[in-house]
């Protein structure tokens, strides 16, 4: 009878255990419901407005401009002379951080440093990003005169 009792004690606690990881990966869940979502970065992005160097490029200029294609941490152009790379982002800061690596051209393998920021409707990115590689994360999203910052505005094609 003893070691019954004992069994059943065992298993009580074996299953108090289960109840309670089970509501923790729940507030887990929780948690993580609101974060923004890097996933929907995937898609073709055309340049709306660019600045660097404090000068924004016109219209025409804009025009001849690449479109970007991201697809998982992967990023490509249309014009194959731009190098493709990876790039990782962290949704928890705000606006999210961005490191981006070029997989070829004359920064393969260099990381540089970026910042996102994506409207509700996930039509619209703004970014913000300092060259050459190893410059610091940009902090707005402005490119002044003498700043190594790029500021893009992308628009989703559709």
């Amino acid at each position: 009878m003893r070691r019954l009792l004992l069994g059943l004690a065992t298993l009580v606690t074996l299953l108090a255990l289960a109840t309670a990881d089970a509501q923790d990966k729940d507030k887990d869940k929780d948690k993580d419901k609101d974060k923004p979502d890097a996933t929907k970065l995937e898609g073709t992005w055309v340049v709306e407005s660019l600045e660097r160097d404090g000068k924004p490029l016109t219209p025409d200029e804009l025009k001849k401009l690449a479109k970007l294609t991201i697809k998982g941490d992967k990023y490509t152009w249309s014009e194959k002379t731009v190098p493709s790379g990876t790039f990782t982002v962290d949704t928890s800061k705000k606006p999210w951080a961005v490191d981006y690596t070029d997989n070829d051209g004359k920064n393969k393998d260099k990381t540089y440093l970026g910042i996102l920021e994506m409207d509700e409707k996930g039509e619209k990115l703004k970014e913000c990003y300092s060259l050459p590689p190893g410059t610091r994360r940009p902090k707005e999203f402005k490119a002044p005169t003498k700043s190594p910052d790029t500021n893009i505005v992308w628009k989703r094609e559709k």
